[in-house]
C-alpha cells in the first residue's frame, strides 16, 4: 500500500503500520556476547547455546565454528539462529537472536563461511554487527589476505562499527 500523505500536505508522509509489532531496542539494555562453540554439528549443542543465551539474559550471541553448511535461519523455542557456512562441515559463523528482539532484526547477510552481519533496528538508529572468524596464523598468506580484504569491504560499508568474533586465535602449544 505504501505511504500516504497526512492532511493533504504533500511533504508530510505517514508510515503505514508494519505487520509485526516492534519494541524499540535501547542500546544500553542490549546485551551481546560472543562464543566459539567449536561445532553446532553435534546433537544438542544448539539447545545448550540457547540455554546459555537465556541464562546470561543475552539479546544476541555471535557464534563461530558453527560447522553448518550453507546459510539461512533456524527457529528454536526461545531464539533464532542465523547462520553462514561453507559447503562442508567446517568453519561457519552465526548469530543466535533472542525472541524478545527478533522483530527488531532488519537484515541478516551471509557473506561467506567466515563473515556475516546482522542489522538491528534500535530506538534512535540501526546497529550493524559484523561477526567474523579469522584464519589462524598457521594458514597461508593468501587465505588470510582474502579474509581481511572481505572484512575491510564490509567495514567500509557501515559508518558505526562493532567487532564481535574470533580474530587470529590459535589454541594449544606453539
Amino acid at each position: 500500500m505504501g505511504q500516504q500523505p497526512i492532511l493533504g500536505k504533500k511533504n508530510i508522509v505517514k508510515k503505514q503500520p508494519t505487520q509485526k509489532p516492534r519494541k524499540d531496542v535501547d542500546i544500553q539494555d542490549l546485551k551481546i556476547g560472543t562464543w566459539n562453540v567449536r561445532s553446532l554439528y553435534r546433537t544438542g549443542t544448539l539447545t545448550t547455546v540457547v540455554s546459555e543465551l537465556d541464562r546470561y539474559e543475552l539479546a544476541i550471541l555471535t557464534i563461530q565454528e558453527t560447522r553448518w553448511p550453507g546459510s539461512g535461519n533456524h527457529k528454536t523455542e526461545k531464539a533464532t539462529l542465523f547462520y553462514s557456512g561453507g559447503s562442508r562441515h567446517e568453519k561457519g559463523v552465526g548469530f543466535v537472536v533472542s525472541d524478545r528482539i527478533l522483530n527488531n532484526i532488519k537484515r541478516f547477510e551471509s557473506i561467506n563461511d567466515r563473515l556475516c552481519l546482522l542489522e538491528i533496528q534500535a530506538k534512535w538508529f540501526n546497529i550493524i554487527l559484523i561477526n567474523c572468524y579469522a584464519p589462524t596464523e598457521d594458514k597461508d598468506e593468501e587465505t588470510k589476505n582474502d579474509f581481511f580484504k572481505q572484512l575491510e569491504v564490509q567495514y567500509l560499508k557501515i559508518w558505526s562499527k562493532s567487532y564481535l568474533g574470533t580474530l587470529m586465535q590459535k589454541l594449544g602449544k606453539k
